[in-house]
């Protein structure tokens, strides 16, 4: 498992991140038209949305690298929590498309947004 690297100044990510807790349903319907709704994890869902801006095309080029090695949410990474420290060892993706911005004066942004993954 790949971590997320750091950037040139050493930090893993920029504030202002967003942090994002959610519950997921399997909803199911039957041919009589009956709908049966049940969890899809056994808990909550933790995500989190970095933003990266004015970073430089190295730091943007670590970023897509880093995306595409975990195949848009395949492979499973590490990450530190930015409020307790705490490691999360089984993120994923949540997006299957990273978004880079090219600005001028080498500089650019992007955003990531993953998830710890829970097994249903």
């Amino acid at each position: 498992m790949n971590d997320l690297k750091a950037l040139i100044s050493g930090a893993r990510f920029q504030y202002p991140f967003e942090k994002i807790t959610s519950y997921q349903n399997r909803v199911l319907t039957f041919v009589d038209g009956s709908v049966q709704s049940c969890p899809r994890h056994s808990g909550p869902v933790e995500g989190w949305k970095l933003v990266y801006s004015r970073i430089t095309e190295n730091e943007m080029s670590a970023l897509q690298s880093f995306f595409e090695s975990h195949q848009a949410g395949a492979v499973p990474f590490r990450f530190e929590d930015p409020e307790t420290g705490a490691e999360i060892a089984e993120c994923i993706l949540a997006e299957d498309q990273q978004t880079v911005d090219l600005h001028a004066h080498e500089a650019g942004s992007s955003r990531l947004h993953f998830e710890r993954r829970n097994e249903p």
